[in-house]
């Protein structure tokens, strides 16, 4: 299972976790075996765990000497996570896949291969969900979310949502990531405030660019969290993310 260990490797495969102290390890085994014989490294980003997703991973790295793991002190969400990972990646391809084992870590490699064999105005190669572990409602949102984005964007991606993706990492840091205090959106002749998140109780007082269903996770939490929080959302409106510079 051992692997070339690099300080510049091929590929750095990110994956962030919360709360997955008993599918973390036996997912970082998976990736050793898939990327075997492969330069390579994984970064295991943990989320502020609850449980001992971190020790645990931590124990491993005796194993996998390819295994890194950053941790977050507060929770901050997926694509956050995501973010830490890859500004920590040493590799020029980043391969990603999402923490609760749904994506097989045997179809990763393919994808970085294909990526890599393909020119440098390719950025990305996603996966696409086919035997799906989620709720019909979750099932219904995504089908519903990817469908919306295919027709405003006109692009002929079917799952944008799956968490395997092989993307290059310098095209990844050029993607537009700031603190946005105020969602907004404009109707007709007037600017509407759909949301100041500077008045949200809460440490973080800003949102950064993040997907859609990462910010619908997250506008869901401060209505359980903050009973004075008062969620109220139209399927219809698209609002913009009115952003300012923040050190």
């Amino acid at each position: 299972m051992n692997a070339t260990v690099s300080p510049t490797p091929d590929f750095s495969v990110v994956v962030p976790v919360f709360d997955e102290g008993e599918a973390a390890p036996k997912l970082a085994r998976e990736i050793a075996a898939a990327f075997a014989g492969e330069s390579y490294e994984m970064i295991f980003v943990d989320d502020a765990s609850r449980d001992d997703t971190k020790a645990r991973l931590i124990a491993l790295k005796a194993e996998i000497p390819q295994l890194r793991v950053l941790g977050h002190r507060q929770n901050s969400g997926q694509s956050r996570a995501v973010r830490s990972g890859v500004l920590a990646a040493r590799g020029p391809i980043v391969i990603t896949l999402d923490g609760d084992g749904q994506n097989d870590p045997a179809d990763a490699p393919r994808l970085a291969k294909a990526l890599a064999a393909g020119p440098q105005t390719l950025a990305l190669v996603g996966g696409e969900r086919v035997k799906r572990q989620d709720s019909n409602a979750k099932r219904f949102a995504s089908k519903f979310g990817n469908g919306v984005r295919k027709r405003l964007l006109k692009d002929t991606a079917n799952d944008t949502g799956c968490g395997l993706k092989a993307f290059r990492r310098e095209a990844f840091l050029r993607l537009p990531h700031q603190k946005a205090y105020r969602l907004g959106g404009r109707f007709g002749s007037d600017d509407v405030t759909i949301g100041e998140f500077k008045y949200l109780p809460t440490p973080c007082k800003f949102v950064a660019f993040m997907p859609q269903w990462d910010f619908l996770d997250f506008l869901q939490r401060q209505a359980a969290r903050y009973p004075a929080f008062d969620l109220r959302m139209q399927t219809k409106a698209i609002g913009l993310l009115r952003s300012q510079n923040a050190t």
